[in-house]
């Protein structure tokens, strides 16, 4: 850094002007007194008025002459008065031409600047640095704090260039040196200012955790500090961005129990709420983010753009997460509309969501355009933590295009995350090597990172990740449930995120509504039985069993229509579908749940699992395995698909209540296919000597069909391998009974024969 100079009397090494040429000023902030250009703009009757907790109104009631000294306070006094207030609110008349001595004006210039801070963060840095320079001659260490704070929180605010933060940063430790009693609350805003300030210029930086350990213990002490809420929204911010949602839970905790109070002002109001959205959305509370956005923001006030900016771009992830588009659409625009100019950090935050947005809507070559917009803006920002938030935007992206990630994006990506001391962002990056090993084959090794991966998001609380495509999502989650990787947390993620998937292979996937049919009949609607109260609800049930057992897709209006009311004439059928699609609507809880479109009637796959889907599916997959060559990975794979076959059938479709004849096509097909797939695999398993996964297949199917001779034969023989004869008998002896009782007939030629072998 170059340009520092020396104040003579306090020995502090201050900012001169840095190589980025911004924000560090010209090397005359430490200079002995105040310049012309601020001396003229301070009545001190008005600022002792104020200092002494008396209104200005009242003070001028009383008599009090512009341009009369009042008493001179010592800093710590004045600088408690200047911290009981909310940021923006010190009174604008306080400032007004007169005359005083220097620290009465370094007080006065530094309630200027805090009266400019949210209106015009340039100016007040100026107005800051003044009083920076006069707190440091007169050995003000309140003021000096209070002041160091100010010059960067105007930087921070004003959002143009963050290495012109580098020089104040290291100006901060100079400080310390100062004698003098220092307001404790003064410490902690300056310190509230360095943490944000090291978060998005070295967010690695180890004084970090100390930083927040204090903040955080501080707002737990003094809850009646009006400057609290400032302070929460930056401990916030680090807890959320580097990925700690465990300490971000025990913020929202003090923020509820402490800080929340009907009575403070608008600014304060709307800073807390921006602090809780920010938990909110990556909590998995989404609902509630969008809750804080219900009231009319458009009427707030100019000074609270900051927070109002805030609110809708965690609204924004919110909707992102939920896969809200009408809401995203709303919030990102509303960025776009309210976004400060030249506000880099607004505007990398506006084209990052929107990149996010298009992704979402799978405008991919605007998605792309948008994201690296946002890189290039956050890294003229000089914010490496947020420039590596935006490439990962780019590499969802690629991987939306193209399928995988270019070597270039992926390198920056890691080395991005391994600067930034983030242990979200390093978990995102994570997921993106699984992918990538997924991809390139390496199925085992990708596994072990998914494992390990998603241990920690458990055990650190992260579920919301608005980073990721829909398709990205589903496919890590489907992953982890085929693997048997952290079911209950997958499950809690896909809830919050809203991952939908079509695949029937995953019946423990948390989808609003689940219906069985195979033996028996049951709907569980979000994880939860569905109980049926008599009549009203009989025909909605009826509706839902034709539709299933109709393939549940492209269901013709007339066919509904003529199996559930025959009797009625067309019209008055339809108008009777009408009554009865609205009510099963209601009982299932979701309306996209049924469609109906040209005619058709539809379960929505995405919301809605059919165990009869899921079933067809497997014999599907069966077929395909019985064609494989290789005997060792045939008969791997037919275990698993066999185990799953029989997890899924537990009788007939609709058990045997249900016999008309919309019923009875799908319970023979379904019936007659898993009988024949059951001989199949019963032979091959005979072929391979395994004889006890033979006799369950067997018996499974003498469950489906006890008038199927041919399960009798082979369980005969399958008993006379293992040398059980007893079992082979008592199964010879239930044939013949059944035979004789049912179609009066004798055994086969064929079962009688395998008997005789075993005598």
């Amino acid at each position: 850094m170059t340009g520092n100079i020396q104040s003579q009397e306090s020995g502090l090494i201050v900012p001169g002007t840095d190589p980025s040429g911004v924000g560090c000023g010209d090397g005359n902030m430490f200079r002995g007194s105040l310049t012309p250009q601020y001396a003229p703009c301070v009545n001190v009757d008005r600022l002792d008025s104020f200092a002494d907790n008396t209104s200005v109104a009242g003070h001028e009631a009383s008599g009090g002459q512009t341009g009369t000294p009042g008493p001179v306070l010592c800093g710590r006094r004045r600088g408690d008065r200047f911290i009981s207030m909310e940021r923006g609110t010190v009174p604008a008349g306080m400032v007004v031409p007169g005359t005083a001595d220097d620290e009465n004006l370094a007080w006065a210039v530094y309630g200027k600047g805090m009266c400019e801070l949210n209106r015009q963060a340039a100016g007040s840095y100026h107005y800051f640095r003044e009083a920076l320079a006069e707190f440091r001659q007169n050995k003000n260490t309140t003021g000096s704090y209070l002041a160091w704070s100010g010059v960067v929180e105007s930087l921070l605010y004003e959002g143009l260039d963050y290495r012109s933060l580098d020089c104040w940063i290291q100006a901060f430790d100079d400080l310390e040196p100062l004698s003098g009693d220092v307001c404790s609350e003064a410490m902690l805003l300056a310190k509230a200012s360095l943490l944000e300030a090291l978060l998005l210029r070295s967010p690695a930086d180890c004084r970090l955790p100390e930083l927040a350990r204090e903040l955080a213990a501080g707002l737990q002490v003094w809850h009646g500090f009006l400057q609290a809420p400032v302070l929460a929204n930056r401990l916030m911010q680090y807890y959320v961005w580097t990925g700690n949602i465990v300490k971000a839970s025990a913020l929202m905790g003090i923020i509820h129990h402490r800080l929340m109070d009907a009575g403070m002002g608008s600014e304060n109001t709307l800073c807390m709420q921006a602090t809780s959205a920010m938990y909110c959305w990556i909590s998995g509370h989404s609902t509630d983010c969008f809750s804080m956005l219900c009231a009319d923001l458009d009427k707030a006030q100019e000074d609270c753009a900051v927070w109002i900016y805030q609110l809708y771009t965690y609204g924004a992830y919110a909707a992102l997460v939920k896969k809200d588009f009408k809401r995203l659409s709303k919030f990102v625009e509303q960025m776009r509309l309210i976004a400060r100019d030249g506000n880099r950090l607004d505007e990398a935050h506006y084209h990052l969501l929107a990149a996010c947005s298009s992704l979402l809507n799978q405008n991919l070559k605007e998605a792309f355009e948008l994201a690296n917009t946002a890189v290039s803006l956050a890294r003229e920002l000089g914010a490496p933590l947020l420039e590596g938030f935006c490439q990962l935007a780019v590499c969802q992206v690629r991987l939306a295009q193209d399928g995988e990630i270019t070597q270039l994006d992926r390198k920056r990506i890691r080395k991005q995350a391994g600067e930034a001391g983030s242990r979200f962002l390093q978990h995102l990056v994570a997921l993106l090597d699984v992918q990538e090993n997924l991809r390139s084959g390496k199925k085992k090794h990708a596994l072990q990172q998914l494992r390990s991966a998603l241990q920690f998001a458990r055990e650190q609380g992260y579920l919301g990740l608005p980073w990721f495509s829909e398709q990205w999502l589903c496919g890590i989650c489907e992953t982890a449930f085929s693997a048997k990787i952290e079911e209950s947390y997958i499950s809690t993620l896909i809830r919050h995120n809203n991952v939908l998937t079509t695949s029937m292979e995953f019946e423990n996937w948390p989808r609003q509504l689940k219906v069985y049919t195979l033996g028996r009949f049951s709907l569980l609607r979000q994880g939860k039985t569905v109980r049926f109260s008599g009549k009203p609800q009989r025909r909605p049930v009826d509706l839902l069993k034709v539709l299933v057992a109709m393939g549940a897709r492209g269901v013709s209006v007339e066919y509904v229509c003529g199996a559930l009311w025959p009797e009625k004439e067309e019209d008055a059928a339809y108008h009777a579908l009408e009554t009865t699609l609205y009510r099963l609507r209601k009982l299932v809880g979701l309306e996209q749940v049924i469609t109906i479109e040209s005619g058709e009637l539809s379960l929505d796959n995405r919301h809605c699992w059919v165990d009869t889907w899921a079933f067809e599916r497997v014999l599907s997959e069966m077929e395909t395995v019985l064609k494989q060559k290789n005997i060792n990975r045939k008969n791997k794979n037919l275990k698993k698909i066999m185990d799953r076959a029989l997890n899924l059938y537990h009788g007939n479709f609709l058990g045997e209540h249900e016999n008309d004849a919309w019923s009875v096509s799908l319970r023979e097909r379904l019936r007659n296919k898993f009988i024949r797939m059951l001989l199949v695999v019963g032979k091959l398993r005979e072929d391979c000597e395994k004889w006890e996964q033979a006799i369950a297949c067997y018996q499974k199917g003498l469950e489906l069909d006890d008038l199927a001779e041919v399960f009798y034969a082979r369980l005969i023989t399958c008993y006379g391998k293992l040398g059980h004869t007893a079992e082979a008998m008592v199964t010879y002896r239930r044939c013949q009974h059944i035979l004789s009782v049912v179609l009066s007939i004798k055994p086969s030629e064929e079962t009688q024969a395998a008997m005789r072998r075993l005598m």
